[in-house]
């Protein structure tokens, strides 16, 4: 059976470029306060210059600045855990393989999971009142698209399979 292709499904094709954008994320700024200070040689000064400049300024993303303990536990299970999914849920998902399934069950429920306290964080916390729109939306990204990613995995199964085994 060859697979749909991924422009055939608008939804999976959203997740796919969801996937992709958060590798580069991931790696330039989400890594680079928590591994540039054990492997500086990792982050030239330009890059981390781009994200002062680009991000933690402009936007004022205090959990970045100050990473506190909690976050920085985040930040290890997005670079050691989450970054390895992103290039199994791309082949996946643009192969219609439906191994992904579990998988993508666990990372959203687990992304859902964290988002809970940074977004509480940005609503709750009294240091961040006055904090910039912006940024709580970026942030609230990463708790609607993993919301959407595990209500299609749960309902549908990622490529339907409950109707694909009916069909046979």
């Amino acid at each position: 059976m060859s697979a749909t292709s991924i422009f055939s499904r608008p939804l999976h094709l959203i997740f796919v470029l969801y996937f992709i954008s958060h590798i580069p994320i991931t790696i330039f700024f989400d890594a680079q306060p928590i591994l540039s200070p054990y492997i500086p040689q990792l982050y030239p000064t330009a890059v981390k210059e781009f994200m002062r400049t680009a991000w933690l300024e402009p936007f004022q993303d205090h959990l970045m600045m100050k990473l506190p303990t909690w976050f920085i536990s985040f930040a290890f299970c997005e670079i050691f855990l989450q970054l390895p999914f992103f290039f199994f849920a791309v082949y996946a998902y643009i192969n219609c393989k439906s191994w992904i399934r579990i998988p993508t069950i666990i990372y959203s429920t687990h992304v859902i999971t964290t988002m809970i306290p940074i977004l509480g964080v940005f609503l709750f916390d009294k240091e961040m009142k006055n904090h910039n729109p912006i940024t709580l939306s970026v942030y609230s990204i990463y708790l609607v698209l993993p919301l959407l990613i595990l209500i299609d995995a749960v309902v549908n199964g990622p490529f339907n399979v409950k109707n694909k085994v009916k069909q046979i």
